[in-house]
């Protein structure tokens, strides 16, 4: 989002964007333990994202990058990356505030020049806290309502990759919105009360209506980004 606006002010021809992280080391696992963030899981059928089961994420690695060039530049382009908005929740950095998560996200709807009617899917942030998951779906309903399109999230098949999760969930979203078909959130069978309100996909894919899908982020800190991508056929 922030190599978006540079391009667009002129700041910069190209920019390479993205993330990569590999927080599995004894010093992300102690301070995420002593936050009570991390899930008891053993095995993967144990972890849970937007369920009454969750108990937290596990950690993983990954990597994702991005060439941004201005519009009309390249032949081909995967998306086009029509709106973004980042925010703090600065009087509950540890927390984190669904309208705060509201706030961005409808900003990020203005910022794009579209209305809720347009987006056709959704990739949470969704990392499987009993906290933040239920932050997280009550913002979306806050702004969606009984509208929402479909949500998922990748942290169950993929873990928690920190600075990476955003740009993956990138890529998830441009393979989404290629073949019109959101993948469901792994092990979702007993949606959480919050999480009831929205239309999480469970058990199979849902086929979407179009390919303009938004991907949400968060970190602890009470940062939050919302970015929507208008993706074009493979």
């Amino acid at each position: 989002g922030e190599g978006t606006w540079a391009i667009k002010e002129g700041r910069a021809d190209r920019i390479i964007a993205g993330g990569a992280d590999a927080p599995v080391d004894i010093y992300h696992l102690a301070g995420f333990s002593r936050i009570k963030a991390l899930s008891g899981a053993q095995t993967p059928d144990e972890l849970f994202a937007f369920d009454k089961r969750r108990d937290g994420f596990v950690l993983g690695e990954g990597a994702a990058f991005f060439s941004l060039e201005p519009e009309g530049s390249v032949a081909k382009p995967l998306a086009r990356v029509a709106g973004y908005a980042a925010l703090t929740a600065s009087k509950k950095p540890f927390e984190g505030d669904s309208d705060i998560v509201a706030t961005c996200v409808e900003r990020c709807l203005e910022s794009a020049g579209l209305d809720r009617r347009s987006i056709s899917g959704i990739i949470a942030h969704g990392n499987g806290s009993r906290q933040y998951d239920d932050i997280e779906a009550r913002a979306l309903y806050k702004v969606f309502g009984q509208n929402c399109p479909p949500v998922t999230s990748n942290k169950p098949q993929l873990g928690h990759t920190i600075a990476a999760s955003g740009p993956l969930s990138v890529c998830a979203a441009i393979y989404a919105g290629q073949n019109r078909r959101l993948p469901p959130v792994l092990n979702l069978s007993e949606p959480s009360e919050s999480a009831s309100l929205i239309n999480c996909v469970s058990k199979e894919p849902k086929q979407l209506n179009g390919s303009t899908i938004m991907v949400l982020s968060a970190g602890i800190g009470g940062q939050v980004a919302a970015m929507i991508l208008e993706v074009k056929n493979s």
